[in-house]
């Protein structure tokens, strides 16, 4: 099993796991604002509790958004820099992705629609199908009305607070981006060589439409 730390900041949650060859530790809590002021210390908490230091690292994995500048920027900077200075590769994944896992892993469906809140009149929207433990994405930005007059299949599934705006049952209204599903498709990713170079591990903000279309 690969030494790996997975970072998701996208939110108030400040997600973070991390394992060795034995055990997983996770930490998962909402810290409003202070992302900045905690999250290095936490991750130096979890590395020295699985007796690693960062050396040990095999892989770093990512959430990239859509959601918060703030602690989207700091993670996909600490990200980054670790993987440059432990020459190691990453993996990144849209906090879509990680609220439509939590509902497949929930629920038990095959393909889910996850629909961020409107921002700016725009909606992200995120189609995942799940294969073989990995997670395959058809990714969108459309406006409020492009959403709403979009045409989805009469059993699509949905998860996230895009939700309420489509008017649609939200199949998992408490899902939440999690490092811990982060970790187990980093870990699959990884055993298979499906990583990536520690420059294209870059943040999706709510208001950049260009880093949103470079992943689809």
């Amino acid at each position: 099993m690969a030494n790996i730390l997975a970072l998701e900041t996208s939110t108030d949650i400040c997600s973070v796991s991390v394992n060795n060859d034995r055990e997983f530790l996770h930490f998962h809590e909402a810290l409003p604002r202070q992302h900045s002021e905690k999250l290095l210390g936490i991750i130096s908490d979890l590395i020295n509790q699985v007796n690693l230091t960062f050396k040990d690292l095999d892989s770093i994995a990512v959430a990239v958004g859509p959601g918060s500048y703030t602690g989207l920027r700091l993670s996909c900077a600490i990200a980054q820099g670790l993987a440059y200075a432990q020459k190691i590769d990453v993996v990144s994944l849209s906090s879509l992705e990680l609220l439509s896992l939590e509902a497949h892993e929930k629920t038990g469906f095959d393909e889910i629609i996850s629909l961020s809140s409107s921002n700016q009149g725009k909606v992200y929207t995120a189609k995942s199908r799940f294969i073989e433990g990995d997670v395959d994405t058809e990714f969108l930005l459309l406006d409020e009305n492009e959403l709403k007059n979009k045409i989805f299949k009469q059993n699509s599934k949905f998860v996230g607070q895009g939700c309420e705006l489509l008017q649609v049952q939200n199949i998992l209204p408490n899902a939440e981006p999690k490092a811990s599903l982060l970790m187990k498709i980093a870990q699959l990713r990884f055993r298979k060589g499906k990583t990536i170079k520690p420059e294209f591990a870059s943040p999706m903000y709510f208001n950049d439409e260009d880093s949103w279309k470079k992943i689809t």
